[in-house]
């Protein structure tokens, strides 16, 4: 450990603060999702009918500072189609100066969305405590949504053998078994 000069009237703060981070793939997909559903439903924008929408790529608005985790968290999220919860931390030492009858005040910047919490790298000092709207920012994150096109008002019959299937059932578009259940034992 190095050893350090004090000045008289100087007060020399050393503490450990940690960065983490999670996000779980389908509650963001999701989310965009019902959101992009209610935009719509509500006329806001215009979309095909029977027609869900999911997200391909997501980017935090330019000018926003924040760290490479954030958007790359975003960037896992929309490529992940199944259940799955990423979680990281590290921490790191950091020391400040103070000297007489001054405070410091510091504040490490958090940002949550569906799905997602990161404790960033970015840590801001003042003299004063800020406001309750210089401690919150908005922050837009840009969305490039993908159509899913899905089929609606079909029956589900069941069936113990082959022979059992309709005959005006979806079939298979590249020819193979068109029975779901195929190999698992029917109903």
């Amino acid at each position: 450990m190095q050893q350090q000069t004090v000045v008289p009237g100087e007060i020399v703060h050393t503490f450990e603060f940690s960065r983490s981070g999670s996000y779980t793939s389908t509650t963001f997909n999701e989310t965009v999702a019902l959101e992009a559903r209610k935009l719509a439903e509500s006329g806001t924008i215009q979309v095909e009918s029977g027609v869900s929408y999911g997200p391909v790529s997501a980017n935090v608005q330019a000018g926003f500072s924040t760290s490479s985790e954030i958007n790359t968290m975003l960037q896992s999220t929309t490529k992940e189609q199944e259940e799955e919860t990423v979680t990281w931390s590290t921490k790191e030492t950091r020391q400040y100066t103070v000297g007489a009858h001054s405070r410091l005040i510091l504040y490490q910047r958090h940002f949550y969305g569906p799905g997602m919490i990161v404790e960033d790298s970015a840590l801001r000092t003042t003299a004063t405590p800020l406001t309750q709207d210089q401690r919150e920012e908005v922050v837009l994150v840009d969305l490039e949504l993908e159509s899913k096109n899905f089929i609606s008002g079909i029956t589900v019959a069941y069936g113990d053998r082959a022979s059992d299937a309709p005959g005006d059932r979806i079939r298979d578009w590249f020819g193979g078994n068109d029975d779901i259940n195929f190999e698992f034992e029917g109903k």
